[in-house]
């Protein structure tokens, strides 16, 4: 993420971004190896065990689970649920679409936004 420097981000702009980038490439990777994710920042308290409700419906039924935080990259939680479902290659590509997304930003700001569909 260096060459990111000359683009008019500060340097902790470029650490925070080039960090939640880390974040969904590294859940890009395991979904890719079938991997099943449960991923929690640091701040996150959990109470209770997520599993009985993330195996439940309907939730079972989902292949990625996030929360409703509109349109946020630095999400609190996400679940990845791996092995061999159907439809996992469409979730990696989700993932990898944010990873390149982010990449994007940081590399031309936000005017790309307008173009990128």
């Amino acid at each position: 993420f260096g060459r990111y420097k000359g683009t008019g981000f500060s340097q902790s702009d470029v650490d925070l971004w080039a960090l939640w980038s880390a974040k969904w490439l590294v859940l890009a990777r395991l979904v890719e190896l079938r991997a099943s994710v449960l991923a929690l920042d640091t701040d996150m308290l959990v109470l209770a065990d997520p599993y009985p409700l993330l195996r439940a419906p309907p939730l079972s039924r989902c292949s990625l689970v996030l929360p409703a935080e509109g349109t946020r990259v630095n999400l609190g939680i996400m679940y990845v649920r791996g092995g061999g479902r159907a439809g996992m290659s469409g979730v990696a590509s989700v993932l990898w679409d944010v990873v390149r997304r982010l990449r994007l930003f940081l590399e031309q700001g936000d005017e790309w936004l307008l173009r990128d569909a």
